[in-house]
């Protein structure tokens, strides 16, 4: 006779073994999905003393041409006292080598030998001005009376003196300072705008300078003083192998918000140049930047993002029509705007090895001077929503985490690292050293929306929201009709809509609110867009949730 005891004892452990497997797969899933979008803190750089506002600025390029990705702080309240003041800002320049043995005490120095500088300095990667193959750092420097650009060769001992001085012709009202353009003209060697403000015109007046054996070449001079003026480098835009640059300016008797944005393309005939207009007022208010990006979509064209977080990706046919945007605005990472930070908005590189550059960005102003950093994945379907946040070590919180930044491989294993500084203590500078945190790269950073070989896999919460799309096929004067399914939806603040094309490019988004009380029925309309497939895309919390297939017909 069977033992009923025994029985029931026996189907207890098999369920127990079941729910314990069940349990173990799910931590596992987990776990892999943590492992996978993360970044590992693997250096933490000090400032001398409080106050010293170590992590101004931090640059990366290979100084002492080894081979590998070395780092830049600047320190701009340091002085030989040891101790803060705000009247005394000598400045000073901390190098650390990049490669395997990397670690947080710096390999070279540079001090200030008076008070204010090297307080300017303003430290940049000018590129390879000499044409050696080796990247040179580029300084303000005040000299005597007057203020130069002072270019440091890079080299395998370096010596903390100028090889090169570039002396403005005209008196200056303030510091003047210098941005990489790239190789513009053609001939091997890195060129640069430097901003100006002449005294004789109380204006603003942005020149290129091309070797000190050529002439000046003024790009632009009085503008409207309510708008930030300024040019960069983008890299080769349209691959004819000259580097390309965008300038941005103020409309002459306009507002903050009357911009004007121009592509110039590189050129061996240069100052003689093709231009694209982005736009010819902006009628908005934009940031004082825009940003390289490196090759996006590794199709060997630069890109670039200008007009706060529109994307232009490179290639023959460029259009004033961005291809997708950057989103930084989600519930609990309201940015606001992607310019709390210094420089450029974004940067760029490889974080993954992938051979498509990821984007960069921060925000110093996050949840009251905690700061944040947001990583947009790189890809050919990029989608323009960030994959991963990084934060401040709890332990040094509130100290304008994100305010400046830079990308390049610090370890040396191939892959692109990222150095973030937290410089001061929000409303008492003198609070804190500032630290520069340096977080490698992850060879299984991944797109969320694009991780799979099929683009249209079911996440693991694919119930909590499912979503409903009719008619599909849609005719080209139809309008779409998307029904929030899911439960998650009831429970939700905020829900992106978005749609994409096949190659990834944003053309329709919304913001539509999720709770039990709202429609859960939302209407798009398409009727611009030209037949073939589509994507549409939920993100909840800056994350993608689930992504359908749409067809538009004829």
């Amino acid at each position: 006779m069977p033992n009923c005891h025994s029985l029931y004892t026996r189907e207890v452990m098999v369920k127990n073994k079941l729910m314990l497997l069940f349990l173990a797969c799910l931590l596992l899933t987990w776990a892999q999905l943590f492992a996978v979008n993360q970044m590992e803190l693997i250096h933490t750089l000090y400032g001398e003393f409080n106050g010293a506002r170590f992590g101004n600025r931090v640059v990366a390029m290979d100084y002492n041409a080894d081979g590998y990705d070395d780092l830049i702080v600047s320190s701009i309240y340091w002085n030989p006292t040891g101790e803060y003041s705000s009247n005394q800002g000598w400045g000073k320049l901390y190098f650390y080598w990049g490669g395997p043995n990397m670690d947080n005490i710096p390999d070279f120095v540079m001090e200030g030998t008076r008070n204010w500088e090297l307080y300017p300095a303003n430290p940049k990667n000018g590129g390879d001005i000499n044409g050696d193959g080796i990247d040179d750092l580029v300084i303000t420097l005040p000299v005597g009376s007057v203020c130069v650009i002072a270019v440091y060769y890079g080299k395998a001992t370096p010596t903390g003196i100028p090889d090169e001085t570039i002396t403005i012709p005209f008196s200056v009202m303030d510091y003047i300072s210098a941005t990489p353009l790239g190789d513009i003209n053609g001939d091997g060697r890195a060129d640069m705008v430097i901003h100006t403000e002449p005294w004789e015109t109380y204006g603003s007046r942005l020149i290129i300078w091309t070797g000190n054996e050529t002439p000046f070449h003024t790009l632009i001079d009085t503008d409207n003083g309510s708008v930030s003026r300024s040019a960069i480098g983008v890299g080769d835009v349209n691959g004819d192998e000259v580097d390309d640059y965008l300038l941005q300016y103020g409309l002459p008797g306009g507002t903050n918000m009357d911009s004007r944005i121009v592509l110039y393309y590189g050129s061996t005939n240069f100052p003689e140049v093709d231009s694209l207009v982005i736009s010819d007022n902006t009628n908005a208010i934009t940031l004082k930047y825009s940003s390289p990006l490196g090759d996006l979509n590794n199709d060997g064209y630069a890109d670039f993002e200008t007009y706060v977080g529109k994307v232009w990706l490179g290639g023959t046919d460029l259009t004033p029509n961005n291809d997708f945007e950057l989103t930084y605005n989600y519930q609990y990472h309201d940015w606001g705007n992607p310019g709390y930070n210094v420089l450029t908005p974004f940067i760029h590189g490889d974080l993954n090895g992938d051979g498509y550059d990821e984007v960069i960005g921060s925000s110093y102003l996050m949840n009251y001077y905690r700061g944040e950093v947001g990583i947009w994945i790189g890809g050919p379907n990029m989608d323009g929503l960030i994959d991963l946040y990084l934060y401040p070590p709890s332990d040094y919180e509130t100290r304008h985490f994100g305010y400046a930044k830079a990308a390049g491989d610090f370890n040396g294993d191939g892959l692109c690292d990222i150095a973030v500084s937290a410089p001061m203590y929000y409303g008492a500078p003198q609070w804190a050293t500032g630290r520069v945190f340096i977080y490698s790269g992850n060879t299984a950073l991944s797109d969320p929306v694009v991780a799979n070989d099929d683009l249209l896999s079911p996440s693991l919460s694919d119930s909590l929201w499912d979503i409903g799309v009719s008619p599909n096929p849609i005719g080209q004067t139809d309008q779409l009709r998307v029904e929030l399914i899911g439960s998650g939806y009831k429970t939700t603040q905020k829900i992106a809509l978005t749609v994409y094309n096949i190659k990834g490019q944003r053309i329709y988004s919304s913001i539509v609110i999720g709770n039990s009380q709202a429609p859960a029925t939302h209407t798009i309309t398409l009727t611009e867009q030209a037949a073939g497939i589509y994507l549409i895309s939920t993100s909840v919390g800056g994350k993608p949730v689930i992504t359908k297939k749409i067809s538009i017909i004829k």
